[in-house]
């Protein structure tokens, strides 16, 4: 049985200016441009903070860690926040080689992703 990519947008009516991205199974070039279109969209729209939950993410290709610090980028830049949620200890060992750690926040729950969305 073949493992599917995908990315799913909710967006958050309690939260306002919030959605939540859901990666499943691996973040790679196709879908990762499929993730950046998504956001910039939303940032359009008016959309300052978001939530990529990657708690179903198994692994992240190069593609896929620009497409990210790239979307803290553009979120930074529209003075919105970025918060990512991730426990698989293999994909945060790439934010960290990356140091992509030290630009992004990162939770281990949605409840602690909303917590920091919290903070002013």
């Amino acid at each position: 049985m073949k493992l599917l990519d995908a990315i799913e947008v909710e967006i958050l009516p309690k939260h306002k200016s919030t959605a939540l991205f859901r990666i499943e199974n691996r973040l790679n070039e196709p879908n990762s441009l499929d993730l950046l279109t998504r956001l910039q969209t939303l940032l359009k729209k008016g959309y300052k903070d978001f939530i990529f939950d990657l708690s179903a993410t198994r692994t992240i290709s190069s593609s896929g860690l620009g497409v990210i610090s790239y979307c803290q980028r553009e979120v930074g830049f529209s003075k919105g926040r970025l918060v990512v949620i991730c426990q698989d200890k293999t994909v945060l060992k790439l934010f960290e080689l990356t140091q992509l750690d030290q630009f992004i926040r990162f939770s281990g729950s949605r409840g602690e992703a909303f917590e920091i969305l919290a903070e002013k």
